[in-house]
């Protein structure tokens, strides 16, 4: 049985999926596509490309494909009719494209799919390719393939496209990447994000999230009730804690400075660091007084996320200035 759910995604993120998977192998050199003006490619790449075996460069161009079947590994499924009729269609637009001078012969086309594919469709499949893209080489990536490039992957994708994490076994995910105390620590984040994670979807603030912990360490989430602060914090907490971090609750800095250790990855989660309702003087003067220490403590291996909602974290921002301890706090805005 396969370690990935694929058939949970759905067209649109499975395609995105693959576009990520790419991405994370081989960097800048995958250009990403998709929707009605992609050309017949979901991704691309001039090359060349060590791919599909790693180590092995091959010449481009690449065209990548991603055909998402409904229910593809569900018990008596039959993909086959399915997939030849998308391959069909697809080297039909291909012969228009071409007859219009707008197709550029691809070195390697390559087909991936949430199917399993038999020899038998195998072949069939890769006669079709071939037939109607001479020269070309045809290679195709079924569910078995994509599952072991998946589990392969660098640990980053996780974060990068957190949907994964919805379509794994979390508890046996954590337990290899982290040994087993290291996964009960993570408990209290497992139990809330893991119900959270079928569910999720990257919104444009996630991205902004990591962005600005890689370039700071840490990031102020903030925004009226029920949009998502405490949710992207704790996907960014579980894809950290699934790749070996540690994952720790800090109510203020002393919960901080009493785990943090500069030889260890670790993320430090202050949900509604200011209070939750009602702005918290004495919170707010916590971090106020050390925050020129916690600045010092965080980097790219140690994340401090805080969540407030607005009126709280304005007013916990004018205790910082107060204290003096805001010289190098992120522009809030």
């Amino acid at each position: 049985m396969s370690t990935f759910r694929l058939d949970e995604l759905g067209w649109w993120e499975f395609e995105r999926l693959c576009q990520a998977l790419l991405t994370s192998a081989h960097g800048v050199a995958i250009e990403s596509w998709g929707g009605s003006g992609d050309g017949g490619r979901d991704a691309y790449s001039q090359g060349p490309l060590a791919f599909p075996e790693p180590g092995e460069s091959q010449a481009g161009p690449f065209i990548f494909q991603a055909k998402f079947v409904e229910q593809a590994n569900a018990a008596g499924a039959d993909v086959a009719p399915a997939l030849r009729k998308a391959v069909s269609a697809e080297l039909k637009r291909i012969e228009e494209r071409r007859n219009a001078n707008r197709w550029e012969a691809p070195g390697c086309y390559a087909l991936l799919t949430n199917a399993p594919l038999s020899a038998s469709l195998r072949d069939d499949l890769r006669s079709r390719l071939e037939g109607g893209l001479p020269g070309a080489r045809v290679v195709l990536c079924g569910e078995g393939e994509l599952s072991a490039m998946l589990a392969s992957a660098p640990e980053g994708i996780r974060t990068t496209f957190p949907q994964l994490l919805g379509i794994q076994d979390l508890q046996a995910l954590i337990q290899k990447a982290v040994g087993r105390d290291a996964a009960v620590r993570g408990d209290l984040i497992m139990q809330e994000a893991a119900e959270l994670a079928p569910r999720f979807v990257p919104t444009n603030a996630y991205g902004e999230a990591l962005s600005v912990l890689a370039k700071h360490g840490f990031v102020v989430l903030t925004g009226p009730p029920e949009m998502g602060k405490t949710t992207i914090a704790l996907m960014i907490a579980l894809a950290r804690l699934s790749a070996g971090w540690e994952v720790y609750d800090c109510s203020g800095p002393s919960d901080l400075f009493k785990v943090h250790n500069s030889d260890a990855n670790q993320v430090f989660l202050a949900d509604d660091a200011f209070g939750s309702t009602e702005y918290t003087p004495d919170r707010a003067l916590r971090w106020a007084e050390d925050l020129h220490k916690v600045l010092r403590a965080v980097d790219s291996s140690h994340w401090l996320l805080w969540t407030s909602r607005p009126a709280p974290l304005k007013l916990g921002l004018r205790q910082l200035q107060l204290q003096g301890g805001a010289e190098r706090f992120p522009d809030p805005g």
